[in-house]
């Protein structure tokens, strides 16, 4: 594959619903291109995880979905 060496600030969002492909996707682009790879899920999960405020406040949309569920 290709190289991104060189390119200064190329940044790749990938978005899409619980187990749509992103992490698939992104394992891929981390193997062919060397990029770095930040999740907020993982992010907010561990926030939850230690119960932080901010893991307390994002739970509440983890549990029911941003628009509060059906």
């Amino acid at each position: 594959m290709g190289s991104v060496k060189g390119l200064k600030g190329l940044t790749a969002l990938i978005l899409g619903p619980p187990g749509g492909g992103k992490g698939t996707i992104s394992k891929k682009l981390l193997k062919d291109f060397g990029f770095l790879h930040f999740s907020t899920g993982d992010v907010l999960r561990k926030h939850v995880r230690e119960q932080t405020a901010v893991g307390m406040a994002a739970q509440k949309f983890m549990l029911t979905g941003i628009f509060g569920g059906p």
